[in-house]
C-alpha cells in the first residue's frame, strides 16, 4: 500500500543491500499496528533525544539528549537526513551486553526518512577514536540498521513493518 499523495517514484528509494546480505548481516523482522499519532511517531524517530528518558537503562544515555543534531533535506528526493555523532560517551547497557564494549565509546546515529513512510536508522558503535578507514571500510565497529515502513491506518493508528539488521544480531538474540 502506498500512503503518498502522488504516484510513487521507486527510483528514489535507497538501495538496501543489507536486506539480502545474510553472510554479513542478520535480521529480526516484525509487523505491528500501533495506536498513536503518525506525526508524533515520525517526530520521535527523527529526534532520538527521547532515548535518554524513555530508554534509560537500555540504550538511553544523557549524551543522546545533550548532543546536537545536524539536519539536511533534499526536496527533490523527498528525504530528510539527521545525524548525531557522539564521541567518547558512556556505553549504554544494551550495547555493552551485545557488543562486549564497556566504558567510553563512539556512537553514531544517522537517520534517513523518505516521506511519507520509509525510515532507516544507521547506528555505529565503536571503541573511542576508531573511525572508519580512509577507504570507507569499518569492520572494526559494530553496525546496526533499523528499517520501518510506516503506513497510517486511521487518524490515531498506523501499521509499521520493522526490520532490525546488525552485524552482531547473534549476540543480541542470545542475550
Amino acid at each position: 500500500m502506498w500512503a503518498g499523495r502522488k504516484e510513487p517514484n521507486f527510483e528514489i528509494l535507497p538501495s538496501v543491500p543489507r536486506m539480502t546480505d545474510t553472510e554479513h548481516w542478520a535480521s529480526i523482522a516484525g509487523l505491528a499496528t500501533i495506536e498513536a499519532r503518525f506525526d508524533f511517531l515520525v517526530d520521535n524517530l527523527l529526534d532520538l533525544s527521547h532515548e535518554t528518558f524513555l530508554h534509560k537503562g537500555s540504550i538511553g544515555t544523557p549524551e543522546v539528549a545533550s548532543t546536537p543534531i545536524e539536519v539536511e533535506s533534499d526536496d527533490e528526493l523527498g528525504v530528510v537526513r539527521v545525524y548525531r555523532h557522539m564521541n567518547a560517551v558512556e556505553c549504554p547497557p544494551f550495547y555493552s551486553r551485545t557488543t562486549g564494549l564497556t566504558g567510553k565509546i563512539d556512537r553514531w546515529q544517522d537517520i534517513e526518512y523518505f516521506a511519507p513512510g520509509f525510515y532507516q536508522l544507521h547506528s555505529r558503535i565503536a571503541e573511542v577514536g576508531r573511525a572508519p578507514l580512509p577507504d570507507g571500510t569499518d569492520d572494526h565497529a559494530f553496525h546496526m540498521t533499523i528499517f520501518y515502513g510506516l503506513t497510517p491506518a486511521a487518524p490515531d493508528e498506523f501499521t509499521t513493518f520493522g526490520r532490525f539488521l546488525a552485524t552482531f544480531v547473534e549476540r543480541i538474540a542470545s542475550r
